[in-house]
């Protein structure tokens, strides 16, 4: 079933006004709080912040790379973004729920990339962390101007993709004990 449902002319309109954004999602909006769209999914996102609050902490207390603390960052901040879209159904929260899923995804995809160089950059390094700052931002630009939904969930399956396979890749690879923290870290993203 698809995610994407209008939103309601009738719908029952909370403390944060009409909902302005282009998803709705398949939940009675404000059934058990004025101040919440979504009770269900704003308290299943509030669930994100928490991993990302434990993944700084834990980057910065095994030393590791800024590249892994930016990660852990990132989903921080999406898990902030999806409560407040899923808490207000406004088309401001959904693009701070939606774009941050990218650029976290591409911290994510380069954290992964980089596993095992700590902090030596190569050529493909350079290549690689230009492509993820290009693809977010254009993707970006793209979708505030278009305005599709289904755009956004079809470049971010994109990114997932890429991330699952070059996790897998780095599971193979550095299955070690050297590694393990590294890895526990940053899976605990994917």
């Amino acid at each position: 079933m698809p995610p994407y449902i209008a939103p309601e002319q009738n719908a029952v309109v909370g403390y944060w006004g009409r909902p302005t954004s282009t998803l709705d999602w398949c939940e009675e909006n404000h059934a058990w709080s004025p101040y919440v769209a979504e009770f269900w999914n704003t308290l299943s996102n509030m669930a994100m912040v928490l991993p990302g609050l434990i993944g700084m902490w834990s980057c910065a207390t095994n030393g590791l790379e800024l590249r892994y603390l930016l990660s852990y960052f990132g989903l921080f901040v999406v898990g902030v973004g999806s409560t407040l879209f899923h808490g207000t159904l406004l088309y401001s929260m959904q693009l701070l729920d939606e774009l941050p899923m990218l650029v976290c995804t591409s911290l994510l995809l380069f954290a992964l990339y980089e596993m095992g160089n700590r902090g030596n950059w190569r050529t493909s390094s350079y290549v690689t962390a230009a492509f993820l700052i290009a693809y977010p931002t254009i993707t970006s630009m793209v979708y505030i101007f278009i305005n599709d939904p289904t755009f956004h969930e079809v470049a971010y399956s994109i990114m997932v993709f890429l991330a699952t396979v070059q996790g897998y890749y780095c599971v193979r690879k550095y299955s070690t004990w050297k590694h393990s923290a590294t890895f526990a870290t940053i899976s605990m993203g994917l």
